[in-house]
């Protein structure tokens, strides 16, 4: 319940390791899945380092895809999740967009940078034209 989220670096790590056990088990019964993982910042680079040791220890190839735009943007689409209550997360506000970027430590692995300012076609294209291209030069399982 609402009650028992504390929006804690502890628990979002506690829930990403149960997104890696699920990605696990549904792995290891199908290998021709593809897993994404979203929904939090993976603003720190231990998060991402995990997700790709992760990847190692069940033999899976990954992609990385950052999603950014510019500041107004983002103020802006918080505003409206707030008016409109479309958004379960009642951390998500302006200062936590502020501390994230304040403590963002830069991604220095392969990636692919989406600007999300532009259309939700033009980025998904994108994103798939990547994922499909890395798929070309990665094995899909590696083991």
């Amino acid at each position: 319940s609402p009650a028992h989220v504390e929006y804690s670096p502890a628990q979002d790590d506690f829930c990403q390791e149960i997104m890696l056990q699920t990605a696990a088990y549904l792995l290891a019964k199908d290998d021709s899945l593809h897993v994404l993982l979203d929904g939090r910042t993976f603003s720190r680079r231990y998060q991402r380092e995990r997700a790709i040791d992760f990847c190692s220890q069940v033999g899976a190839a990954w992609a990385m895809l950052e999603c950014v735009c510019e500041e107004q943007t983002a103020l802006e689409r918080l505003a409206k999740a707030a008016a409109e209550g479309t958004h379960p997360a009642a951390n998500r506000t302006p200062e936590l967009y502020r501390e994230i970027r304040k403590t963002w430590e830069p991604i220095d692995c392969p990636k692919l940078v989406i600007d999300t300012d532009a259309s939700l076609e033009s980025c998904a294209e994108r994103a798939l034209s990547y994922l499909r291209e890395r798929s070309g030069h990665i094995a899909r399982r590696t083991g």
